[in-house]
C-alpha cells in the first residue's frame, strides 16, 4: 500500500502520524509530504506567506521522520516538500501523479470564519482525491 502523509508539524498531523503508524506493514511506502504557501492573495485584500517556508518544511519533515521511528512505525518512508500558490489542490495533485493509495491527513477544526476565508484542506482533499481513500483525523 502506498500511503502521503499530509505533514504541517502540527498537533492534529502528529496525530494523524501515529495513527498511521499503527495501521502499515513493512511492505507498505510512506510519503510524508509538506506543502509550504507561495505568496497568495486573501479575498478582500492582503496576502498571506506560510510562515514555515522552503527550509522549515525540510525540519518538519525530519522531525515527522524522527517521531516514526519512536512510534516504530513500518514500511519504506521517504519525504517531500513542495512548494505551491494551492497546497490543497498540490497534495491531491502529487498523490494522483505517484500512485497513492490513501491520503492520512489531520484536521484542525477552523471556525467557520476562518473556513470561510481559507477553505479547509482536509475537505477539499477528501472531495477531490479522485479513487484514493482519504483518512482524516481529529
Amino acid at each position: 500500500m502506498k500511503w502521503l502523509l499530509a505533514t504541517d508539524g502540527s498537533s492534529s498531523a502528529q496525530k494523524a502520524l501515529a495513527n498511521l503508524a499503527s495501521l502499515t506493514t513493512p511492505e507498505d511506502e510512506i510519503v510524508f509530504y509538506k506543502c509550504y504557501s507561495l505568496k497568495k492573495n486573501i479575498p478582500g485584500g492582503g496576502s498571506f506567506v506560510d510562515p514555515y517556508g522552503k527550509e522549515d518544511s525540510f525540519d518538519i519533515l525530519e522531525a515527522s521522520k524522527k517521531k516514526w521511528k519512536e512510534l516504530q512505525g513500518q514500511g519504506k518512508i521517504s519525504g517531500v516538500a513542495q512548494g505551491s500558490l494551492d497546497c490543497r489542490a498540490a497534495i491531491v495533485d502529487y498523490a494522483t501523479s505517484h500512485g497513492v493509495e490513501k491520503i492520512m491527513m489531520g484536521t484542525r477544526g477552523l471556525s467557520p470564519m476562518k473556513k470561510a476565508i481559507y477553505g479547509s484542506v482536509s475537505a477539499y482533499v477528501m472531495k477531490n482525491a479522485k479513487n484514493i481513500s482519504v483518512v482524516v483525523t481529529e
